[in-house]
């Protein structure tokens, strides 16, 4: 009887031990649903927000890009000579298509590096108790190092701007040569483990940029000299030079200009009365001819003010439409000179100058 009571008692031991592990693991696994619920709480609103920004930037930049293409400036984008007439026509075709598939791999990314983050500072917050002194131990190490990094930063500054520049650094012109090249041999051997952290925060600059703008068409993440490897790029650049190309304004006002004195033309040609109906019609004729007259000046007036209002919207314009001006307006003055001079000149000098 005595041993079974003792085996009795030590299985309930056991079976206590057990119950622990197991609300333990059970609160465990109750506090990593939690954390589950709200780092998808909190990521997917934010992947989301993200995501609107950046197209409302896009087509804010759209603008601003369509703008420049018109006065010919190809800061950001591709030349069209670059891209050539039949690939830039294949870009735009491809854009929607491109930027709908760009939005979407964007958003997945997004929220898997943010579950990412907010995961690991799920975990550190968690497991504080465990690592706080050894992050404390690690921040009391480096922190010399950043505030020397930062301070000898800021004194290169100061010594550039007002010590080896002119005029406090409003213009590039060295003075003190001999400091400034002791002072660049001495920081040569510090700014080279300077420039082994500043890699490592270049990559992980380029990782993050490169995640924020992959929904961005307008925006390569490739340099300069490589962006033609890049398709939703190359997408973009040829679709903006086709909307340059045929949303012009200056285009579209003169084509319109063109059009509508061509049709003018014709309506007058197809509506040109004969001598006998002119006759028979008496005061109508008058009327219909002064109608004539109304409609030419109504139109003139028209004209005029679509000029007004083209060279408001087109600031450049006026300057060369200045200069365009005053170079008709001399031609015709050195016209009218020579006209005079030729005919105060006597007949036989003139038939010399003929000959």
């Amino acid at each position: 009887m005595i041993d079974k009571g003792i085996n009795y008692v030590d299985y309930l031991t056991i079976l206590r031990g057990y119950e622990q592990e197991a609300t333990e693991l059970l609160n465990a696994a109750k506090y990593s649903v939690f954390c589950v619920r709200v780092i998808l709480l909190i990521t997917l609103p934010l992947t989301f927000v993200i995501g609107v920004v950046m197209i409302v930037q896009s087509l804010a930049n759209y603008r601003y890009l369509l703008r420049k293409l018109y006065a010919r400036n190809y800061c950001h984008l591709t030349p069209k000579d670059e891209i050539g007439n039949s690939s830039a026509l294949v870009g735009s075709m491809r854009y929607a298509g491109y930027q709908v598939g760009y939005i979407v791999w964007g958003f997945l990314i997004q929220f898997l590096l943010l579950t990412l983050v907010a995961s690991i500072l799920t975990a550190v917050i968690q497991l504080w108790s465990f690592l706080d002194t050894w992050i404390i131990d690690k921040i009391h190490a480096l922190w010399p190092v950043l505030l020397t990094s930062f301070v000898v930063n800021i004194i290169q500054l100061l010594l550039a701007k007002f010590f080896f520049l002119q005029e406090r650094g409003e213009q590039l012109a060295i003075e003190n040569r001999r400091l400034f090249f002791i002072m660049t041999y001495f920081m040569f051997f510090y700014n080279i483990f300077i420039g082994l952290v500043s890699c490592l925060l270049r990559i992980l600059k380029s990782m993050i940029l490169g995640s924020l703008f992959i929904p961005r068409l307008d925006h390569s993440v490739l340099p300069r000299k490589f962006q033609r490897f890049d398709p939703g790029f190359h997408a973009f650049c040829g679709f903006m030079h086709v909307e340059s190309a045929h949303t012009h304004s200056v285009i579209m006002v003169f084509i319109s200009i063109l059009q509508a004195e061509s049709f003018n033309t014709l309506k007058a040609n197809s509506e040109k009365p004969s001598l006998k109906s002119m006759m028979g019609k008496g005061i109508a004729t008058v009327n219909g001819t002064y109608d004539m007259v109304q409609s030419k000046r109504s139109r003139k007036a028209r004209w005029k003010w679509l000029l007004a209002y083209t060279l408001i919207q087109n600031p450049t314009l006026c300057l060369e439409r200045k200069i365009a001006l005053a170079k008709q307006k001399n031609e015709s003055i050195i016209m009218t000179v020579l006209q005079d001079n030729y005919e105060a000149t006597p007949a036989e000098e003139k038939i010399d100058i003929q000959i």
